[in-house]
């Protein structure tokens, strides 16, 4: 039979019958095997057999329907087999195949063809090399790997003998077209006589898929052997060596380019140009360059690429201009090498390749050069020239420029958006970075890996920024959420959602803003989390204060193998201090802090075993976790061992002290920071200018160089401050707010108002700082006026109304007019009654923190009233305003009234603090001195005062917290000093385990109070050996105390140490001061501390008259009495009392009864009994006991116990007997037991008649 199949007549031998179905099978399967327009003929010359044996059509069936490509073929597509005619010439069918195979091969169609090979029966003889080659031409051109594996299969198998030359190295080249490049290194090693082609084919494989390594080694392994490689070869085996900067490699093919002359070639001299200059040996890329024979644009371009390589864009501006004047054409590839130099030297600092000029302009005239020079040879407009302009004129900082060439780009790319966005970053522009973002999406280009870091990048530092953002008026918080949203949304669409540098960041942006369940649903959506995305995770947790999470993410990790590293370490210890820092719990064995100790101890031991403890971020994390957890010794080990240490270890060191409040280890920290040479940022500064402003409150001074704590803080905030304007710190609303509050706190309240008025934009945060300064420092007309002006603004808030009603407060207790205003202490009680309403109307009236200043201010002015109308109306009620209640009740004296109040607190069950309790204590104080006192055991005692007393000190010893306080401690010294309890003063003072200077203050008072001056003056020398410095009022109290006993040394070191220490030496202070030495007997210093006196008032002018008095110099205290009056100053009761008393000692009785006659006229003053005392001792003194009598009937207040002594004594005197009994009978009924009455009397009765004394 005969089959005419494509044009092509093959002739066949009569087969059997089952052949001849196969056949119909593979015409019936393809009916594509013949040429558009023919038809496949089967001519039937001996038709009888062929009827006989019809195929049926079960067996043709699946052919007809092909399920393989899912197409279902129409039935007229199969030749009917009605239509089939048998051949006349019975024909072999294996040759019939394998032209079959030949025909499918040349249409295309691979699968058919390989069909056909693999039904012909294995005994068949296998085909020649024409029918695989072509099967191996269609597997390479479809680059089918799995159909090139099976047709390799059947070549093995079907193969009795080697494969052929050609075969195997047709092979070769298949295998390297599919990606089987190990399968094909497997078949050239097994070749006899492998070709050049297919050796070349390999090494073009193994650097086609990125294995260079094996490509060199493929090379050199056979470089000895015959085979010569092309110039392609060697050019792509050099790009190999530079990329990996394989020098030895390079130099290698170099010598056999040499020994080939194939270095001749202007292609492969300019790719070993560009291997020199990637391996770093630019001397031999110049080399090459100076000796190539023939340069085009590409050597040009492989040397200024070389020079850009190796940082030398000095070198690559100047190669471009020698190329220019070579007359060398550049083309777009040659500007964005030059454009790439000038972007890169506009990034450099020491730039001086050209002399003159400044380095940004020198090197943004360039670019402008290029620039101009691109568009004049029309390839700026190439997309790649565009974007390198875009980099060079943001490298530059040209600005204006990077925006003119951005918006004059007709088509812009993803490229020149992300330098565009990046530029817009550069400038700290995170706001327009987002605007410009959406512009993009609007312009439908497509953001891309690193579009999508830039916008994230802008969301972070966004959140890290403190004002409001602009856009659509949102928060920072709430616009980088919205914008993290639709960034996610967007690479989900572009496919790289799950990319591990992009979910990092998409975790830490919703991190920031705070959505942990967004972070957490991209970190479990990531298929495999590098440790890097387990550490953002950590972060997070411990950001947001999520400690028990980042617990928990820990032992995961750990349970799914996760390496950790040191930046896990550090998440770990930052969530262990914040949850040490969490309220803790009533027992203490789970309590926060403990449990965050003991993981924390955990993790700092494995960082030990891991090495990582020398590791500064580490090293800085558990000094800061240690400071939380109050083990600053721990913080201190962990600094000391650092060998590395940077700013941050210092800023983690002093924030350890400030937790602890060692606000002096602070200062003292800081100062041998900057000894080592550190420079401090801008939060070391801020610590430390904190620091300044709560070591300035402190009550102790310093003994640095003789200055008082507050002083050195003053010099030191001052230096820093200087420094922070220097560094050119941005002075954000915070550090301005910490250095108005602690130049206010240091006294400075110029300078204070200085930092203010220099802020740009000040917001109520800021006003509210300055207000407070004002209020601290008593300007309460100024913080008012102040006020009005936010109000004005609109700058009020809550704190600002409670600031402003403590300013009320302030006024009201000067209680004197203003000079900037006139702001009296009436019109500051209106004010307050206006801020109350305002407090109401804006809905702040049941706020506890306004109702309780509301509370103090009307406590302050006295309207108590008031007071308790508002803490009555309070829905709510806590300790600070049960506390501003007590405050303002002992504040207006009514001490039994707060103790009722502090009994009424317990009731309610409302738990009392160390304030609560002071002012309880207080009002204990208040009670005592009314009380009168009652002698028991020798010692006079407020008994009832006591009893309350001690019931206080029983509730403070219930409350391990509140008795621990020294304030309250201190009160309880205060108030048995009071009640006369000196013994269980000193109990109370002896407890005190860590003394203040108002500790000694309060026990050196109750030694005053009942007239223990000698205990007094001992204490005092106990606290000359303690490291507490002296006050003021430590040294007006040792003053009383030596002018009661006349202790003049003491008196004289007190005045040399607080003159040496730094002691505000006050007005009232200088006044005692000169009062001591005058009763000391010391004249002559009283005079000269009353000299020193800027402007003497009433009471050191009276104290010098007082002195000379008691000294017998009367004619001094004349004297300074006529000074007085010439000074205009007006004498007073004291005043009075001492020239009476100086007229007395010398005599001057006339003068003295004349002046005491007018002092109601001339100096409206009425006498008192120290007056009449002084008068009658006038007169008894020169024994005109008459007018003795004759004052005593008329005074108009009944003589007290000194006056009638003075009487007694000069009826003893003058022997004036009825008198005497008189005085004596006036004087027992006031102190029946007072023996000095006994024994003048006696002493009367022994002058006129000894025996008168015995009956």
């Amino acid at each position: 039979m005969a089959i005419y199949a494509a044009g092509r007549k093959c002739t066949y031998h009569k087969s059997p019958a089952i052949l001849q179905q196969k056949l119909a099978k593979l015409i019936c399967q393809n009916s594509s095997w013949a040429p558009p327009g023919q038809t496949h003929v089967l001519s039937l010359q001996v038709g009888a057999n062929l009827t006989r044996q019809r195929p049926s059509w079960e067996v043709l069936r699946p052919f007809l329907h092909s399920t393989k490509t899912g197409i279902r073929r129409n039935s007229s597509s199969a030749l009917p087999l009605q239509k089939t005619h048998l051949p006349q010439t019975h024909l072999g069918l294996q040759e019939a195949s394998h032209d079959q195979i030949l025909i499918l091969c040349k249409q295309g169609d691979l699968d058919r063809a390989l069909h056909v090979l693999f039904i012909l029966p294995s005994s068949a003889n296998p085909p020649p090399d024409q029918v695989y080659l072509s099967l191996l031409n269609i597997c390479k051109k479809e680059k089918c790997l799995s159909q090139a594996l099976r047709l390799y299969t059947h070549i093995i198998t079907h193969s009795s003998q080697k494969l052929s030359i050609v075969l195997g190295n047709q092979l070769v080249h298949v295998f390297v077209a599919c990606g089987g490049i190990e399968i094909a290194t497997k078949i050239f090693l097994g070749l006899t006589n492998p070709t050049s082609s297919s050796w070349e084919a390999l090494i073009s494989g193994y650097a086609g898929s990125g294995q260079g390594i094996k490509a060199l080694e493929m090379y050199f392994r056979t470089r000895q052997s015959d085979m010569e490689p092309h110039v392609s070869t060697i050019t792509s085996l050099l790009k190999i060596c530079g990329s990996i900067q394989d020098l030895e490699g390079g130099r290698k093919l170099h010598s056999d380019a040499v020994e080939r002359r194939d270095d001749a070639d202007v292609f492969v001299g300019s790719t070993l140009v560009s291997m020199y200059g990637k391996c770093r040996r630019l001397s031999e890329a110049e080399k090459v360059f100076g000796a190539l024979v023939q340069r085009n644009v590409v050597s040009w371009n492989s040397m200024l690429a070389s020079y850009i390589e190796n940082e030398n864009e000095e070198a690559a501006l100047r190669l471009f201009r020698q190329m220019q004047e070579e007359g060398v054409t550049p083309n777009h590839l040659t500007f964005m090498a030059a454009l790439r130099a000038c972007g890169t030297l506009g990034d450099k600092k020491d730039f001086e390749a050209f002399s003159c000029g400044s380095h940004l302009k020198l090197v943004l005239d360039i670019g402008r050069a290029l620039h101009a020079d691109a568009r004049k040879r029309s390839v700026a407009s190439n997309a790649y020239v565009e974007s390198a302009l875009l980099s060079m004129y943001k490298k530059c900082g040209s600005f204006l420029e990077l925006e003119d060439v951005f918006s004059s780009l007709l088509e812009r790319n993803v490229v020149s958006w992300n330098v565009m966005l990046a530029a817009l970053m550069d400038q700290g522009l995170e706001e327009t970075t987002l605007q410009l973002y959406r512009a993009m999406q609007e312009e439908g280009v497509k953001p891309d890996h690193q579009t999508t870091m830039v916008a994230l990048l802008a969301c972070c530092n966004l959140l890290e920024k403190e004002h409001a953002i602009t856009i659509d008026m949102q928060s920072n918080k709430g616009m980088s959420y919205k914008v993290c949203e639709a960034l996610y949304h967007d690479s989900w669409q572009s496919g790289f959602a799950f990319d591990i540098i992009l979910g990092s960041m998409f975790i830490n942006v919703y991190g920031k803003c705070g959505a942990i369940e967004d972070a957490e649903d991209v970190f479990g959506k990531l298929s495999s989390p590098d440790v890097a995305t387990w550490n953002a995770m950590l972060s997070v947790y411990a950001e947001q204060l999520q400690a028990e999470k980042a617990f928990k993410l820990y032992r995961q990790m750990h349970e799914e193998m996760v390496c950790q590293d040191g930046l896990t370490l550090v998440a770990m210890l930052q969530a262990c201090g914040s949850f040490a820092g969490k309220e803790e719990a009533a027992d203490y064995e789970n309590c926060n802090k403990v449990i965050a100790s003991e993981i924390g101890n955990g993790l700092h031991s494995v960082a030990q075993k891991q090495g990582l403890e020398s590791s500064t971020q580490v090293a800085n994390t558990l000094i800061s976790m240690y400071g939380k957890f109050g083990r600053v010794g721990h913080s201190e080990v962990v600094f000391d061992r650092l060998v590395k240490r940077d700013v941050v270890s210092w800023n983690a060191m002093l924030s350890a002290y400030i937790e602890q409040e060692q606000f002096d280890l602070v200062l003292q920290l800081y100062c041998q920071m900057r000894k080592e040479g550190f420079i401090p940022d801008r939060l070391t500064i801020a610590v430390a200018i904190l620091a300044c402003g709560i070591a300035a409150q402190k009550e102790e001074t310093s003994l640095l160089g003789g200055h008082s704590l507050k002083e050195v803080s003053h010099e030191i905030v001052r230096a820093l401050h200087f420094e922070a304007v220097s560094r050119g710190f941005d002075l954000n609303k915070h550090l301005r707010s910490s250095l108005v509050s602690t130049y206010s706190k240091c006294g400075a309240v110029f300078e204070a108002e200085k930092v203010f008025l220099e802020a740009c934009q000040p917001d109520t945060f800021y006003w509210n700082a300055m207000l407070v300064a004002y209020v601290e420092h008593d300007r309460g007309d100024k913080a008012l006026q102040l006020y009005k002006v936010m109000q004005d603004n609109n700058f009020v808030d809550k704190h600002t109304v409670v600031i402003a009603l403590k300013a009320c407060a302030t006024c009201i207790r000067r209680d004197e007019a203003v000079e900037h205003g006139h702001i009296t202490a009436a019109v500051c009680l209106e004010i307050g009654h206006s801020l109350h309403a305002y407090a109401w109307k804006n809905g702040l009236g049941s706020n506890m923190f306004v109702g309780s200043t509301l509370i103090s201010m009307y406590g302050k002015c006295g309207c108590i009233e008031k007071a308790k109308h508002v803490f009555d109306r309070m829905a709510r009620r806590d300790t600070v305003l049960w506390n501003a209640m007590l405050f303002a009740c002992v504040e207006h004296g009514e001490g039994e009234d707060a103790l009722q109040l502090f009994c009424l607190m317990q009731k309610e069950r409302v738990s009392f603090d160390h304030q609560t309790l002071t002012m309880a204590l207080q009002a204990c104080c208040i009670l005592a001195e009314r009380e009168k006192a009652i002698v028991r055991d020798g010692q006079a005692m407020k008994v009832s005062s006591l009893r309350i007393g001690q019931s206080l000190h029983s509730d403070a010893v219930q409350s391990k917290e509140v008795f621990s306080d020294v304030v309250v401690l201190n009160s309880l010294v205060s108030m048995y000093g009071k009640c006369g309890a000196i013994r269980e003063a000193e109990k109370t003072f002896d407890c005190l385990w860590k003394r203040s200077i108002s500790s000694w203050n309060a026990m050196l008072s109750a030694y005053l109070e009942y007239d223990q001056c000698e205990k007094a003056i001992q204490l005092y020398h106990k606290l000359q050996k303690m490291p507490t410095n002296v006050d003021d009022v430590t040294c007006g109290y040792i003053l009383q105390a030596c002018s009661q006993t006349g202790r003049l040394d003491v008196c004289r070191q007190v005045h040399f140490i607080a003159a040496s220490s730094g002691v505000d030496l006050s007005f009232l202070l200088s006044t005692t001061l000169a009062h001591t030495y005058g009763n000391c007997g010391c004249m002559l210093d009283a005079k000269a501390v009353f000299q020193g006196l800027p402007k003497p008032d009433v009471v050191a002018w009276s104290t010098c008259v007082s002195g000379f008095a008691q000294q017998g110099k009367p004619e001094s205290s004349f004297l300074f009495f006529d000074k007085m009056h010439m000074e205009g100053i007006i004498a007073d009761e004291v005043t009075c009392s001492s020239f009476l008393f100086a007229c007395s000692h010398a005599g001057l009785v006339d003068e003295g009864v004349q002046y005491f006659n007018s002092m109601d006229k001339v100096f409206g003053i009425t006498s008192t009994l120290k007056h009449y005392a002084n008068v009658i001792d006038l007169l008894a003194r020169t024994g005109n006991l008459a007018k003795v009598e004759y004052v005593l009937e008329k005074m108009p207040i009944k003589p007290d116990l000194a006056i009638w002594m003075c009487v007694l004594s000069a009826c003893c005197l003058h022997g004036n007997l009825e008198l005497a009994k008189f005085a004596f009978t006036s004087a027992i009924q006031l102190q029946p037991v007072d023996s000095a009455g006994y024994i003048l009397m006696s002493n009367v009765y022994q002058q006129r008649d000894p025996m008168e004394c015995v009956r």
